[in-house]
């Protein structure tokens, strides 16, 4: 159960950090940089495997977090769907926690910077949590079942 708890949220975070600084380079690429000289697609290239580093240093606590509700949850026997449901909940409510605190710890106001910061990891992290599959243990869900 552990094992699968930590595939499963590595599998999660993994994705979150790599895939959304990808979508921003992307997105830069294709609409941002419209009327302005091209920087060297090396210059991207940097930007995002800093942006992918310091992504996942900044959410390697998320992580761990994360690791523990589920390893918690699955104990309780909670059906699958409900469990991803309460997941899904808890993982977008600190990855808002975490990147509105930087904002305010950086800058002192939330504005559309934030939002544009939030909601691409808000929407990887969503996906990759419905996405990716989570079994609790037959003789797991039958322990909890019988505990109650």
């Amino acid at each position: 159960m552990r094992k699968q708890a930590l595939t499963y949220s590595l599998k999660v975070w993994l994705t979150s950090g790599i895939v959304t600084p990808m979508l921003f380079t992307i997105g830069g690429l294709l609409f941002l940089d419209k009327g302005h000289p091209q920087e060297p697609v090396g210059d991207y290239i940097g930007f995002t495997i800093a942006f992918i580093l310091f992504g996942m240093a900044y959410s390697i606590l998320l992580f761990v977090l994360l690791l523990l509700l589920i390893v918690k949850l699955m104990k309780m026997g909670i059906p699958m769907r409900k469990l991803k449901l309460l997941v899904f909940v808890i993982a977008e409510s600190l990855i808002a926690a975490l990147i509105f605190g930087l904002q305010l710890k950086g800058t002192g106001v939330i504005g559309w910077n934030t939002l544009v910061w939030w909601l691409p990891y808000a929407v990887v992290t969503g996906v990759a949590i419905w996405f990716y599959k989570l079994e609790a243990s037959i003789k797991t869900i039958e322990s909890a079942r019988s505990a109650t």
